[in-house]
């Protein structure tokens, strides 16, 4: 094999697709169609084959870059990963072949909270507290110090394993879902080429079915409403059931309301838009003030209250 020579390289144009010159025991240089020069080392480690970037042409002449390819040698020569040499100093963004489970889980996890509007602390935390605790659990002890392009499909089926095993079904789903989710995003930011949670939905426990929460029927709504009078449980228990029949609000309004949401004196209740699910899109989409979602208590609770009264009537 003819090896390079600065000549070679200074003539090499770029092309619509990148292409490689070889200068033989694994070192190449690929010509990016931005005209990019890249010295790239190749080698296999456990069975796979891998690559270093040694740096740009021509901030890495020839003889440098000969020079980084007979250390990466002599490493495997001793059964030693080349990359490992570079790890205490990568930092994200900084060599790709040196990334971490880790260390992109946590860039992954800011953009997504960010994309989801949760990264404000004033927002409802369930997604993140539910994102961090299963990544500390379950995705980080068995793939953290992992680099990220050596993760394949036995890695996260273990994974996905050890939470089927403990019967957390859903778990394991949702699981999958942000693996999938932070491999693509991987993907797309240039740092690896394949997504090994891919298909793996084939090979995944099945949930169990649903089980939905009973509901009341209308002819029943007058004996739980005698029930509820006498229920002897917390006043706050009672006084929220009787506000969730009266407005018909989602539980989390109920749940997330505060006293200063509430203008009795004009028989108004202004949840707001950031709690309110069908308007959550909107208040991340937009810049503009979104109006809070009014519900009319003095109207709604004189209709419910003579339904009801109706209804006990007609039962007797």
């Amino acid at each position: 094999m003819t090896l390079l020579s600065n000549l070679t390289i200074r003539n090499a144009k770029p092309e619509l697709k990148a292409y490689t010159l070889k200068d033989g025991n694994g070192l190449f240089l690929r010509i990016e169609p931005n005209g990019t020069k890249v010295w790239h080392f190749r080698f296999y480690w456990k069975d796979k084959q891998k690559l270093i970037s040694f740096g740009t042409y021509p901030k890495v002449d020839i003889k440098t870059a000969r020079e980084k390819r007979e250390e990466a040698r002599a490493l495997l020569a001793q059964n030693k990963d080349p990359r490992q040499k570079k790890k205490q100093q990568a930092k994200y963004g900084t060599h790709k072949d040196m990334l971490t489970f880790a260390q992109f889980a946590q860039h992954w996890k800011e953009f997504k909270l960010k994309k989801l509007g949760v990264a404000d602390s004033t927002r409802r935390q369930s997604t993140r507290i539910q994102i961090e605790r299963y990544l500390s659990k379950d995705m980080l002890p068995i793939l953290g110090e992992h680099y990220l392009d050596e993760i394949d499909k036995p890695h996260i089926l273990r994974v996905l394993r050890k939470i089927e095993n403990r019967g957390a079904l859903s778990i394991a789903e949702k699981c999958r879902s942000w693996l999938n989710e932070l491999f693509r995003h991987a993907i797309a930011e240039g740092f690896i080429k394949d997504n090994p949670v891919s298909d793996l939905d084939i090979l995944c426990m099945p949930q169990k079915p649903t089980k939905h929460n009973p509901y009341l029927k209308m002819s029943e709504l007058p004996e739980f409403l005698a029930a509820l009078r006498h229920y002897n449980g917390m006043r706050q228990t009672q006084l929220g059931i009787r506000l969730l029949l009266l407005t018909g609000v989602r539980t989390g309004e109920l749940r997330e309301a505060k006293p200063e949401h509430f203008d009795l004196e004009h028989g108004l209740w202004n949840v707001p838009p950031e709690t309110v699910k069908q308007l959550k899109r909107k208040v991340r989409a937009l810049n503009d003030e979104i109006p809070p979602f009014i519900v009319p208590l003095d109207i709604i609770t004189i209709l419910c209250d003579e339904k009801a009264h109706h209804l006990q009537e007609t039962s007797h």
